[in-house]
C-alpha cells in the first residue's frame, strides 16, 4: 500500500498527506496482510504542473485539490516500480 513519504513544500498538501499516512496506518493495523511502502513525494507537484493535459477531478483542479493528485501520483509511482520489476 503506497505511503506518501516526505514533503511537497506546500503546507496544506503536506497536512492532507499526513492524514493519508494516518489512514494507511489504520488500514494496515486492521488488515495485517497489507504492507505500507514508502513512496517519495518530492518533485511530484512540479511533475503534475508539467502535465500536458489539464488535471481535474470532480470539478477541482490541481491547485484546489493538490493532495488528491499527489496521492494518485504516489500510487502511480509505486505501480511503475512494480511494473518494471
Amino acid at each position: 500500500m503506497p505511503l506518501p513519504h516526505g514533503t511537497t513544500g506546500h503546507a496544506a498538501t503536506d497536512g492532507c498527506l499526513a492524514d493519508v499516512r494516518a489512514a494507511v496506518g489504520e488500514l494496515v493495523h486492521a488488515a495485517p496482510h497489507l504492507r505500507p511502502v514508502d513512496v517519495a513525494v518530492e518533485g511530484v507537484v512540479e511533475a503534475l504542473h508539467g502535465s500536458p493535459v489539464p488535471l481535474a477531478t470532480m470539478g477541482r483542479g490541481l491547485e484546489e485539490d493538490t493532495a488528491s493528485f499527489v496521492a494518485a501520483a504516489v500510487a502511480g509511482r509505486r505501480a511503475a516500480v512494480l511494473g518494471s520489476a
